[in-house]
């Protein structure tokens, strides 16, 4: 643990970096950065903010020398902990928001502060998009990477890990590095990959390279009612077995509810570049033995997926308490016996919860509602339910991260390499300490 009185020492030195008005110490500023969206918090010892890869490179180079902790940071959105300081300096990264976007090659480059609704909404003017998404709008392209997110279209278009090319990096001892490539293709050990989801424990990611796509020409998502989760899962496998949908979710009868619908629901995502009619016809003959069916297509389809980007809030309104999403990951057809024994001990626990599943990639999301300082109930829980989750053979994270909240349900034989990898390109354990078991 580092001493503030030898971080005080070299304030000064870091503030000749970046300037006075870029470095703060002070309580309140400190006690700001030292939370996420976790029920978890830490505490920043100071906070920088570098507007130049140089400033970074040189912030590091002290930090290696004097063995200061340094946590890169977006807009702490994360709900994992990964950007929870334990007295540490935080790199607030929200000055690298710049991106540009070339269309033509159907190229995107963004620095690691920048807004993913800022870039989307650019690429959605030029007729380009990046697939995967995350589920809030307020997220760092920086962080979205680190964690290796994906969200919905994970089957048809894959994670973004799939879509980065190359990655600017600045190293633990303060060497900046070009990883992987600004092109299609790489030969050789593509090493870029090792902080794709590093949660900034490798080194500070400055900017991302992505390749994008030409945006589909039709689009619907097709709603079915149906009686429970085992019915969706069959029905989402009889649609797999025909075709691959852009994505297939389930919100339940509090999830729909919270969206202005009603009962448990299927929400069945499809895109085309020429239509999607013909998969819409398919569909409605599958579903009719399933439920009602409704097809959206235009603008009532575009907003449903708006809409459920704020469900966690709009669920506020009927759950008192702080919401917490788990994103275990499972075979498909065992959701449905997985979401009956989460729900047996949440509700052993007097937990209030709703469920919402993405059926397609076979990740399940719980979300419970806590009282803020509930950390130690959580934590029992957490332990009941990956036990749960493993016992289907399952995975215990399969798209927020790992950060502290994960990391010791990590595989032992996975963490060994791990730490050898850290070991190697952090020798003093300066970036982002103590998280993903690191």
């Amino acid at each position: 643990m580092v001493r503030f009185d030898t971080f005080k020492t070299i304030i000064h030195e870091i503030s000749a970096i970046v300037g006075e008005e870029d470095l703060s110490i002070h309580d309140s500023v400190c006690h700001t950065y030292s939370f996420d969206t976790s029920l978890h918090s830490g505490k920043a010892i100071g906070v920088a903010r570098p507007e130049s890869v140089e400033e970074i490179c040189d912030i590091l180079k002290i930090a290696n020398k004097y063995r200061i902790p340094i946590i890169p940071r977006g807009f702490g959105t994360g709900n994992r902990g990964g950007a929870i300081p334990y007295n540490a300096l935080v790199l607030d990264m929200l000055k690298f928001n710049s991106f540009s976007i070339d269309s033509k090659n159907l190229k995107l480059e963004a620095g690691a502060g920048a807004l993913f609704s800022n870039i989307r909404k650019s690429l959605n003017s030029k007729n380009v998009f990046l697939p995967p998404e995350p589920d809030f709008d307020v997220c760092s392209i920086g962080g979205f990477v680190a964690t290796a997110k994906s969200g919905r279209r994970t089957i048809k278009y894959g994670n973004i890990k799939d879509y980065v090319l190359g990655l600017d990096v600045v190293l633990p001892n303060g060497k900046f590095v070009e990883l992987g490539s600004k092109n299609f293709k790489h030969s050789g050990f593509d090493v870029k990959d090792l902080f794709v989801g590093s949660e900034g424990s490798l080194g500070v990611i400055t900017k991302a390279y992505f390749k994008i796509l030409p945006k589909p020409k039709d689009f619907a998502v097709i709603m079915v009612n149906v009686e429970n989760l085992k019915m969706g899962v069959e029905l989402s496998i009889e649609i797999l077995n025909e075709m691959l949908p852009t994505s297939i979710d389930y919100l339940d009868e509090f999830c729909s509810k919270a969206l202005n619908m009603k009962g448990k629901l299927i929400a069945i995502e499809l895109d085309s570049y020429t239509n999607v009619d013909r998969e819409v016809e398919k569909i409605e003959e599958l579903a009719k033995d399933y439920g009602n069916v409704e097809v959206h297509k235009g603008k009532k389809a575009e907003k449903f997926y708006v809409s459920l980007k704020s469900l966690n809030v709009r669920l506020k309104n009927f759950f008192k308490g702080f919401p917490v999403v788990e994103d275990f990951e499972l075979p498909i057809v065992t959701i449905p016996f997985v979401c009956e024994e989460i729900k047996e001990v949440l509700e052993k626990n007097e937990i209030k919860h709703a469920f919402y599943c993405h059926l397609d990639s076979g990740v399940i999301h719980p979300i419970m509602f806590f009282e803020k300082e509930s950390v130690r109930k959580y934590e029992m829980l957490l332990n009941d339910l990956c036990s749960i989750v493993k016992q289907h053979r399952g995975y215990i994270a399969g798209e927020y991260g790992i950060g502290i909240v994960k990391s010791k349900f990590l595989d032992i034989n996975s963490l060994e390499i791990m730490k050898h990898i850290k070991k190697l390109l952090d020798p003093n354990n300066i970036m982002n300490p103590g998280k993903m078991g690191l």
